[in-house]
């Protein structure tokens, strides 16, 4: 398939969207509690745990570091979703 899609260059942001850094430990629960609604909302059974994402997060490598690479988007100042990005060799 050799297709472009065009984009929508209309499209704007949610009012009162901001992105943020990860602002460090304080941002975990905000995290597991993300995932977990999203589990649910997809009738997914895993659910997320606070001493599993503190280990991974408070452990950064060259692969992953959570202040560099962990985003918070708000609404209002409400977390509604984040995101986090990390390679593998």
């Amino acid at each position: 398939m050799n297709e472009t899609l065009s984009t929508d260059e209309t499209r704007v942001a949610p009012a009162g969207l901001t992105l943020r850094p990860y602002a460090g430990v304080a941002d975990l629960p905000v995290i597991v509690d993300i995932i977990n609604r999203q589990s649910e909302a997809d009738g997914v059974p895993f659910r997320a745990e606070l001493g599993h994402m503190r280990t991974y997060y408070v452990n950064p490598s060259d692969a992953f570091d959570p202040v560099r690479d962990t985003t918070i988007a708000e609404v209002n100042g409400v977390p509604v979703a984040y995101s986090d990005r990390s390679w593998v060799d």
